[in-house]
């Protein structure tokens, strides 16, 4: 189980990004579960992907 954080909200473990998902943010989930399904492990992934960021960054 993981969370994704997007902005500085929390959103709950999901299969899909949602709809509304900017598409770096669906680009960083699917190289998120690519890491995870290599190595098992999600510190370092979640520290590089998930950490809190302002908004419009990626847009």
């Amino acid at each position: 189980m993981f969370f994704i954080i997007f902005g500085s909200d929390w959103l709950v473990p999901q299969p899909l990004p949602p709809r509304s998902f900017h598409i770096s943010e669906v680009a960083a989930f699917g190289l998120l579960e690519e890491a995870l399904s290599l190595n098992g492990t999600l510190e370092l992934n979640f520290a590089i992907l998930a950490y809190p960021k302002p908004a419009g960054v990626l847009r």
